[in-house]
Formats: C-alpha cells, structure tokens, sequence
C-alpha cells in the first residue's frame, strides 16, 4: 500500500481550508495547517496550526514537516482591487517561490474558483485567473487547479448560511431575481474528495471544473431549506439590478471587504458550469443541494 501524503493546506482558518483539513485528515493523510492569521483548532489530535510569515518562513515550514504536497486554498474574495491583488496573486506567488525553492516536485493543488473560467467578468475573477497563471508559469512540475463553484457545508457563516438563517429566523424572506438567478452550489466534502483523487490520481497539469451537479433557482433552494427547517414564510421577489448599483457604490466609499460585492455582482444567469472532465478523470459525483442540505442540517 502506497504510503499517504504529508499535507500542507493554506488558509486553515478559512470555511474551505478548515473542511478540506477535516476532510483529507479523515481519509487518512498527515495534515498540517497553516494560515496568515495563526489560529486554534479542536481536532489538533489531526492537524497543526502554523503560523505563516514570509516566503522563507514557509519554506522552512514545508522542510521541518516532510510535506509532500500542498492544497494552496487560501485567499480573498472581497476588497478593493489592491487587496484582492496582495491576498491572491501576491500570495500565491510567495507560496509557489517556498514551494519551488524546497521541491519543485511537491504536489501542489490550487483551490481556484469557477470565477476563473474564460469570460467570467470582475475584480475577483480577474484575480483567481492571475493565480493561476503564476502557477501555470512556475517550475512546479506536479500541479493541479481545481475551481469550485459556490461552496457550504459545515461551518459555513455566508452565502448558504445566511438563506437557512432566513428560513429558520426571518418572518418573510426577500429573494433577489426569483425568477431566473440560478447557482450551482457545491457540499464542501464534495470538493474535498476530488482534492483527494487528484492526490492519489498522480497526473499532474490538469485544470478541473468541479460545481454541484445542476442548477438550482435561488428560491428553490430557500424553499429546500424551509421544508427541512419546518418552516413555510412567504417569499418576495425583488429585483437585482438595484441591489447591485447600490453595491458598486456602496463598496467604493466602506472599508474593503464589508460588503460582499462579488457574492451579489454574480447573481446573474449563466450557462451551467461543466464539470464533466472531473468526473472522467477524479470519479467526482457530487451531490445534489437537497442530499447536501440534509447533511449540512
């Protein structure tokens, strides 16, 4: 039996950092954690949490641990451009020099976004896809790139969360663009496990769309949740274009990151993400949003 990686994840104290720790320390790899923060965690029985400095405090940390592969999740949504730019491009581009600078052989698994496909419009979208160039153009020669699609599960404080707090708490619940904003939400395990193939698979300079399995209308999903939250409040529909000027300002005049512009510039229509590559190459079957609410419930 081939023996598990020693794993590095970034962003520890991140929702996805945090659950793909869970998850791979589960499946049985030596996991580590490492965040921009520091931070504590309960599971320490599974994982460390190391603090991350510079470059070269990281690549003594990739030394003294023995990793033999790293999951780079860490990042920024929101912020102003400078902000988005420094938390991932900058910061991928440190973590790839520690990286290359120990062993341009580790396995290196960046957790991109599906916001990083051709066309995709936007500051954030602008900077997942200047992340992945960096790591396209490093000496890094076992690399893979993963872009999920809207993330939830446990431990999740936004997006999904904040629709079951709706549910469970709100009297009647406004729903921009009932109609036709559609998502395509992916459980967090879900992500986990491609993480994984991708691991123990061993091809490496490989892109991957990994999304839920199909779209979801925005009031579906509220209704989804009402029904396991035992609830039945109205909803009402309200429209999106608005809500999104207000945000275009109102993200130039507060600090960065206090309004969550990217999660609300993209309720829009789009074409269904892809992920039919991952599910030739990873075995990735993810599952639907009502299995994954249940689970999440």
């Amino acid at each position: 039996m081939d023996m598990k990686d020693i794993v590095l994840v970034t962003g520890a104290n991140g929702f996805a950092g945090r659950n793909l720790i869970r998850y791979l320390s589960a499946c049985g790899y030596a996991v580590h954690g490492v965040s921009r923060r520091g931070g504590t965690s309960d599971k320490k029985e599974h994982f460390a949490i190391d603090q991350l400095g510079d470059q070269d405090e990281l690549a003594s940390l990739l030394r003294k641990r023995k990793i033999t592969a790293l999951v780079h999740a860490a990042g920024r949504i929101n912020g102003t451009p400078e902000e988005l730019r420094e938390a991932n491009q900058e910061f991928t581009r440190r973590v790839v020099r520690a990286v290359e600078a120990v062993a341009s052989e580790t396995k290196f698994v960046y957790i991109s976004s599906v916001s990083a496909e051709a066309g995709a419009k936007g500051e954030y979208a602008e900077a997942k896809r200047a992340c992945e160039e960096v790591i396209i153009d490093s000496r890094l020669s076992r690399w893979s790139i993963l872009r999920p699609s809207l993330l939830y599960g446990p431990g999740d404080t936004k997006n999904v969360a904040r629709l079951i707090a709706a549910a469970q708490h709100w009297p009647v619940i406004p729903v921009p663009g009932a109609a036709w904003v559609k998502l395509q939400p992916l459980y967090i395990d879900d992500l986990g496990g491609a993480v994984s193939a991708v691991l123990e698979r061993n091809e490496w300079k490989r892109s991957y769309t990994v999304a839920g399995p199909r779209q979801e209308y925005l009031r579906d999903m509220i209704r989804m949740i009402q029904r396991r939250a035992g609830r039945r409040q109205p909803l009402i529909s309200i429209p999106v274009k608005p809500i999104q000027w207000v945000v275009r300002i109102a993200r130039h005049v507060l600090p960065g990151g206090l309004v969550p512009s990217q999660q609300i510039m993209n309720l829009h229509d789009h074409p269904m993400w892809d992920w039919s590559a991952a599910r030739r190459d990873l075995g990735f079957a993810p599952r639907t949003f009502e299995e994954g609410i249940a689970e999440f419930l």
